[in-house]
């Protein structure tokens, strides 16, 4: 019997298959068995997956009659016979010690699962470029290892939303079932609410263990009947909030509500999304209804975050619209600068998470980017994304005549003056805050559109 099962739904992947069950299949933990389900692939994927079968004992092809992800991870966990499960989706990869890390930390503690961290990346050219972390636990940011009792923590269903960075024990997850629903959108929604809401212990790893490719166009986020599908996991998880506590069923309607705006912001790259006329308005009945009965209140949101949630009650097609106008403006004022640096030799002042987005960004739009620049000498000579980082006076002397961008938040204007003290043309300054800052979701987005 192995100590994992490692299941791998998959659909026409045939671009990422080979990365993915390379990572799997080379994990430094040999005690696997690898079971990918298929859904009916027809770009190829079918030939690569039964030529590793051949390859590799450890690897059991399962055929799914339906395209429906939720049924494909029915399956997979109803064949596993390991005594914990992991979930690969097969446009991702996994670090190589995945599994023998989580295990080890897992192994004789009786916890319900463990979960390291994460990391959004794109891939343009063979060029791995970071775009974020996935850190499921809050606590992580400073500690090593957190182990608790999930039932007490609701906010985990806001901050610990994957299911693919974890091992769970199979006899726990076998009691949950996936909503099998047609297509592969959120379906793992109601499954976290059940794992984390009945789970006695969990544990939590600073560790990354997974990769979360971000430039797959045809991944489920970006599917138009997302409002339907968002709509009908929260419908089923409806009667689980009976009973339950208070802290559970207000993070419920504050997850719901983000959900919802989030479909907006990717609705607004295309047309008003008709198809989802009902899903919206049994979105907003319950919504209202839970602001109605105080189980949300304003100051469960941002400013940004309530301002949209009350366009969204009062009408979709006018939030729509206001989304609509700002990303058309966002578009224009950033086009008018990617012509300013069409030619010329460009720093990215900041090489932090803003200044890795911005380079990403500037990459993608065929903007030439000599490197970074920081003021930290621990960051000197170092590489990021490909990129090396420069002090600001060994930039100079690379190209005198350099264009640099500050990608700071709170400290931009002493930057720029910086920049201007070593002689820099203010016309040669710009700052990414104030002009040009892009946020996580439109880089997503246009780096999806830009692949390739």
């Amino acid at each position: 019997m192995p100590n994992i099962s490692v299941i791998m739904p998959c659909l026409n992947v045939q671009e990422y298959i080979e990365k993915c069950l390379q990572s799997v299949l080379n994990q430094t933990m040999k005690d696997l068995e690898i079971i990918v389900i298929d859904a009916g692939s027809t770009d190829g994927t079918l030939d690569i997956l039964e030529v590793y079968c051949q390859r590799d004992s450890r690897i059991r092809l399962l055929h799914s009659d339906r395209k429906s992800y939720g049924y494909q991870m029915n399956l997979g966990i109803a064949a596993a016979v390991g005594d914990y499960i992991a979930i690969v989706e097969t446009d991702d990869y996994v670090a190589l010690d995945m599994m023998e890390v989580l295990y080890k930390n897992i192994y004789l503690t009786n916890a319900a699962y463990i979960k390291g961290t994460g990391e959004g990346f794109f891939e343009k050219d063979g060029r791995y470029s970071k775009l974020f972390d996935v850190v499921p636990c809050r606590e992580l940011r400073q500690k090593a290892c957190v182990v608790c009792d999930p039932r007490q923590y609701a906010y985990l269903f806001i901050s610990d939303n994957f299911l693919w960075n974890g091992l769970y024990r199979r006899d726990y997850l076998q009691g949950i079932h996936f909503n099998e629903t047609p297509g592969a959108a959120f379906q793992d929604i109601g499954v976290l609410f059940q794992i984390l809401c009945k789970a006695p212990k969990g544990i939590y790893l600073n560790k990354l263990v997974y990769h979360y490719r971000q430039d797959n166009g045809g991944a489920s986020s970006y599917n138009s009947k997302g409002l339907n599908f968002v709509c009908i996991e929260y419908k089923a998880l409806l009667p689980r909030l009976q009973g339950i506590l208070p802290a559970w069923r207000k993070i419920y309607y504050q997850k719901m509500a983000g959900h919802t705006i989030d479909r907006f912001y990717f609705m607004i790259y295309g047309e008003f999304w008709a198809e989802s006329t009902e899903s919206i308005v049994w979105l907003q009945e319950h919504l209202r209804e839970a602001l109605a009965k105080k189980i949300l209140q304003e100051a469960d949101f941002s400013a940004q975050e309530w301002s949209e949630l009350q366009l969204f009650l009062q009408d979709p097609h006018q939030l729509f619209a206001v989304l609509k106008r700002k990303l058309m403006q966002y578009t224009a004022e950033a086009r008018g600068y990617l012509q300013k640096f069409c030619g010329k030799n460009i720093f990215v002042f900041g090489c932090g998470q803003l200044g890795q987005q911005l380079q990403i960004f500037l990459s993608a739009c065929g903007v030439d980017i000599r490197g970074f620049c920081d003021n930290s000498l621990a960051k000197q000579e170092t590489i990021v994304n490909d990129f090396k980082v420069y002090l600001l006076d060994q930039a100079l002397m690379t190209c005198p005549q350099a264009y640099f961008i500050v990608a700071n938040k709170l400290h931009w204007e002493d930057i720029k003056g910086q920049l201007l003290h070593h002689g820099v043309d203010a016309e040669n300054i710009f700052t990414a805050y104030d002009k040009i800052h892009m946020d996580l979701f439109v880089l997503r987005n246009l780096l999806s559109k830009n692949k390739g």
